[in-house]
């Protein structure tokens, strides 16, 4: 079990990545599209899980629910694409005016 002082730092991380994540995706959308910016989040995050459960793969991909996964993987796929979609169809210059 992770000590307190471990899980605040985690979740500080998470809201740091999140948060830096969310300003790239805006910027690339803005500058190559929707689909190229999805393509280099999954891409980029399938590799990167890859590397670190190559070690043992047999023992993680394996699921009783394996329709549920692909159905978690879609629905994800899904918000994060009409949240990057937001991105684009927002206007900047009128949200800006209005928060201040």
């Amino acid at each position: 079990m992770a000590s307190k002082g471990t899980s605040i730092l985690l979740m500080l991380g998470a809201v740091f990545f999140f948060t830096v994540m969310d300003a790239v995706a805006k910027n690339l959308t803005i500058e190559i599209g929707l689909i190229p910016t999805l393509w280099t989040r999954y891409a980029g995050q399938a590799i990167l899980v890859f590397i670190i459960i190559f070690p043992k793969l047999a023992e993680t991909v394996k699921s009783e629910l394996i329709g549920l996964q692909i159905i978690r993987s879609i629905a994800l796929m899904g918000a994060t694409g009409f949240f990057f979609l937001a991105f684009q169809k927002l206007d900047w210059q009128k949200l800006q005016l209005s928060w201040t």
